[in-house]
């Protein structure tokens, strides 16, 4: 098993693009911001389950982004779902439905990447575009801790679960996954 080395977010901007520390840094809440920490990791090992697996985090501390594009009538939007490790996001039922799209699908990969300035494989909620809509498995905001993508796939964030509510457009919701 590796050993993460956890450090204060802004001790190491390196290890996240300009749009993921600047979104954080406008977290007004400084109590929530303190508690940011990213760590490098072995970019091999980036995937939810891997992850865990490798640096011993329990599965209900991960979570994973997953980047999906909207549509109703000739409206076409993006949206992004944060949800625990493991689990499988509800695309046609509740997110269809909370999003108030006729058709919702996983966003094209080329698309995500040049809308986020974040890399494959590491796509986080924090800093996403202002427009996106961001819903958030309910049981991720109760946690003290939990890890999400930073960005680049050499590093995860270690946020507290609070931060997630404090994400521009951000919904807590009770039925995101299966």
């Amino acid at each position: 098993m590796k050993t993460l080395n956890l450090h204060p977010y802004a001790a190491r901007p390196d290890l996240l693009p300009p749009v993921v520390l600047k979104a954080i840094d406008t977290v007004t809440d400084q109590t929530v911001r303190s508690q940011v920490f990213v760590a490098e990791i072995d970019p091999t090992e980036m995937a939810g389950d891997t992850f865990c697996a490798t640096y011993g985090i329990a599965l209900e501390q991960g979570a994973n982004c997953v980047v999906l594009k909207a549509t109703r009538g000739d409206k076409t939007w993006y949206a992004a779902g944060l949800i625990p490790v493991g689990s499988r996001m509800n695309i046609g039922g509740a997110v269809r439905r909370r999003l108030g799209a006729r058709l919702v699908s996983v966003a094209p990969l080329q698309e995500v990447l040049d809308a986020t300035a974040m890399e494959y494989g590491s796509i986080t909620v924090v800093g996403l575009p202002a427009d996106w809509i961001v819903l958030v498995d309910e049981r991720l905001c109760n946690l003290d801790h939990l890890f999400i993508g930073s960005g680049y796939a050499r590093s995860k964030l270690r946020v507290p679960g609070s931060l997630l509510t404090l994400l521009p457009n951000a919904t807590a919701c009770p039925d995101l996954v299966q």
